[in-house]
Parts: C-alpha cells; structure tokens; sequence
C-alpha cells in the first residue's frame, strides 16, 4: 500500500464524495457550503465550485460530460440543485420545494440521447431534470412507499436506475419500452436480515 495523501479544503464535515474516473477527478462537498474539485492524477487541489450559502448535501458528476451537479438545503425550505461544467462554470440552477437527498447523472452517449440528472426526493418521488437546461422531464413514483430516497445510480448501460429509500428498500427501474410486464424488482436489505 503507497503512502497516505491529505487532501485539506473543508472547514466541517465533509457530507459526500463523488468519483469521476473518465475526467480523474473527485468532487467533495462539506457542510460549510463548499464544493471542491481534486485532481486524482496529481491528487491535489484543482477549484472551488462557489456561491453555495447553505450546506451542500449531495454531488454527483456525469461520466460523459464532465459536468457536476451539486445540491444544498434552501433558506425557504427545499433544496437548490446546481447544475456546473467540468470547468466550473455554473450552467443553472432551479429550485425544488421538497428536499433532496440524493442525485445521480444518467450516462448515454452524447448527440444520441438527451442526458438527465435525476435527484432521489425526501417524499420518495425521484425527479429528472434535462441536464441541458434543468428543466423537469419527469417524476417516478411507487405508490407504496413515500419514504426518502437516500441513493440512486443509473446502470452501466442507462437502461435501469436504482434508488435505495430510508427503509432498506432498493428498487430497479426500467424504461416502459423495456418492461416485461411486471412490477419493477424489490429487494429490501433490511425485512431479509430482520427474518433471519
């Protein structure tokens, strides 16, 4: 094992990390309403993302553009999701009146696809955003479950999303074309451990 390397940026705790191996760099985000960009190559200090007045809760790079999307709680209640270029130069931003606590790029090719960011909602819905021009493409629900969805990531090849709620419920999504006539897959972590 090669020797520790410490990368200092943040004045408080640091609430998420996103690893972005097409573009060799990570992005942190910290409670004192920081967003950093770190060279993974160098592994050092490349730019700050400013203009957060709150604490940033989640963050998340697409591996196809580079671009990074960051989100912090709102003074009125919600959450601001930016939207930033590889550069750092902000894009847009909108607003969501309900929290959101977490955020995943989808990941097709460019020219051929229109690319969204979908943000996981405290209320359970996940919502997708054009990462064009942030406006709202579309909400996914599941009737049976309002609880927080604390994670989501997209498949390799764009065809399912996978979101994880507050619950231990993780679910896979597919596209209407793709669906093979039955309810998306359920697996909840936590009802297999309480059985056993």
């Amino acid at each position: 094992m090669e020797s520790q390397v410490h990368l200092y940026g943040h004045t408080e705790e640091i609430t998420s990390l996103f690893v972005c191996k097409p573009y060799s760099i990570m992005i942190s985000v910290s409670r004192d309403g920081t967003c950093i960009i770190w060279d993974l190559n160098r592994l050092c200090y490349v730019q700050s993302l400013a203009g957060h007045k709150s604490p940033v809760t989640a963050v998340s790079a697409s591996e196809t553009t580079g671009d990074i999307a960051t989100v912090c709680d709102s003074a009125g209640g919600g959450s601001d999701l930016r939207l930033w270029t590889v550069n750092g130069d902000l894009v847009g931003h909108v607003h969501c009146r309900e929290r959101v606590c977490s955020v995943a790029f989808s990941n097709q090719p460019e020219g051929v696809s229109i690319n969204v960011v979908a943000g996981g909602l405290e209320s359970g819905v996940v919502r997708l955003w054009s990462t064009w021009d942030l406006k709202p493409v579309r909400e996914i629900t599941f009737p049976k479950s309002n609880k927080p969805i604390i994670s989501l990531t997209f498949s390799c090849d764009g065809h399912h999303l996978y979101t994880a709620n507050s619950e231990g419920t993780v679910t896979a999504w597919c596209r209407k074309d793709q669906q093979r006539l039955k309810q998306p897959m359920f697996y909840s972590f936590l009802s297999s451990y309480a059985a056993g």
